[in-house]
């Protein structure tokens, strides 16, 4: 792999992670336009942890809440941050919460990650995916636009959490998008946007972190195996991550002024392009 299409892939995952328009499934069509191997999953997973280092970055207050959930309320006082008991209880209950969300990717991945790295990496059904869910985003648009109080993140329950953790799960085949099927569940949960995307943000990290963490150490025992060197991996790092960052902003702001029915019609015309195309 050269650096320059490191460089590429590694933008377009940063992109595309946080957009809700499937960052595996550019990661499997990009190659193709261009005439190049599949760089593999591992790879995906490696330029995944770039844009889980943006994500810690940019959400590192939502994420200290979340952390404080686990801290003793007494050691809190001790260093002199004064927090109630019925914060720090509300800390931990959403701590836990998003703890729960998590298993249901961890399951799934360790299960049948190599049946998708082998079996679902096809341009048919990325197209497929993305079809089927970018109709999913524009319903739950259209029904967040009906809900006049939305949900505050803090009085989630275990089951609404779970939900969206089962929907993260699916995340996992590619096409589908991790970020669109989480706030798509989330406005379905009647979260309102901004939450909708904190709580999907929150949701993805560890898994992200533990799925790339441990494609890079394989990687880097492998480099050589694999027709990657270390400056390709170091480049799709930085890559992902700065554009991740910028993918993130983007993301907000828009939600804010435009809604996510635009990343539904784009799903929808680059699946139907995709299916014409094979």
């Amino acid at each position: 792999m050269s650096i320059l299409q490191a460089a590429l892939l590694s933008v377009i995952q940063g992109l595309t992670e946080f957009l809700p328009i499937s960052s595996s499934g550019h990661l499997i069509i990009i190659p193709k336009f261009f005439n190049w191997p599949d760089q593999g999953l591992a790879f995906d997973a490696v330029v995944h942890l770039g844009t889980a280092l943006a994500a810690i970055i940019y959400f590192r207050e939502y994420i200290f809440d979340v952390i404080k959930g686990f801290i003793p309320h007494k050691m809190i006082n001790k260093k002199k941050k004064v927090v109630s008991a019925g914060v720090q209880q509300r800390s931990r209950r959403f701590a836990y919460i998003v703890l729960v969300a998590t298993i249901p990717a961890v399951i799934v991945g360790l299960t049948f990650k190599d049946y998708i790295a082998e079996n679902l990496r096809s341009t048919t059904f990325v197209a497929l995916n993305l079809l089927v869910w970018g109709i999913v985003l524009i319903l739950a648009e259209i029904y967040a636009n009906k809900v006049k109080n939305p949900l505050p993140l803090a009085q989630t329950s275990y089951g609404k959490g779970l939900m969206i953790g089962v929907a993260q799960a699916l995340a996992l085949f590619p096409g589908t998008s991790r970020s669109g099927i989480t706030i798509s569940t989330g406005l379905f949960a009647n979260f309102s946007r901004k939450d909708a995307v904190r709580f999907s943000f929150l949701l993805s990290i560890p898994v992200i972190l533990g799925a790339g963490l441990l494609s890079l150490l394989d990687l880097l025992q492998n480099a050589g195996e694999a027709g990657i060197s270390v400056l390709a991996i170091l480049v799709a790092l930085l890559g992902a991550f700065l554009s991740g960052l910028l993918a993130i902003h983007i993301l907000l702001k828009f939600i804010d002024q435009k809604g996510l029915l635009y990343f539904g019609i784009y799903r929808i015309i680059l699946a139907g392009v995709l299916l014409l195309a094979i």
